[in-house]
């Protein structure tokens, strides 16, 4: 028996997903998780389709749920092949013309994962007011040729 949505690792959204947390915010997408009881922060991997400008790109959020305590020493984002903690969480998008706004982009999934958090009342001990997940907290890797 396949597992069901809540019980894989690994959660893929549809391309409206990202049109909805552009156009509308975060407000606008909250019910893609909590209607289905999804904890997101429990995943290995959530794929995010992203079709814009009549292009395709693909961001991927790895390891949300291990966010670190400020300690941590995050992966080095100018050599993401060499360095590249595998259970550190990052962004990693695949955008093979490099047209899509990179930091639009981790933008909108840093402010979705900020609001899941406080849904979820996930990460207590780590929260501050702007929210724990940031560009420092969750780098984006955008690796040539992809």
């Amino acid at each position: 028996m396949e597992p069901g949505p809540s019980e894989s690792n690994i959660h893929i959204f549809t391309t409206q997903f990202f049109s909805a947390l552009e156009d509308n915010g975060v407000n606008a997408v909250t019910k893609w998780t909590a209607r289905k009881d999804i904890d997101i922060f429990e995943k290995k991997f959530i794929l995010i389709p992203i079709n814009k400008d009549l292009h395709w790109s693909l961001c991927i959020v790895v390891n949300p749920g291990k966010i670190p305590n400020g300690d941590r020493i995050l992966p080095n984002m100018n050599n993401f092949e060499e360095s590249a903690d595998l259970d550190a969480p990052f962004l990693l998008l695949m955008d093979s013309l490099r047209t899509h706004n990179k930091g639009r982009i981790q933008s909108h999934i840093h402010d979705w994962l900020n609001s899941e958090a406080k849904r979820l009342g996930r990460f207590d001990d780590l929260k501050t007011e702007a929210g724990i997940f940031n560009k420092r907290t969750m780098p984006m890797f955008d690796p040539p040729g992809t």
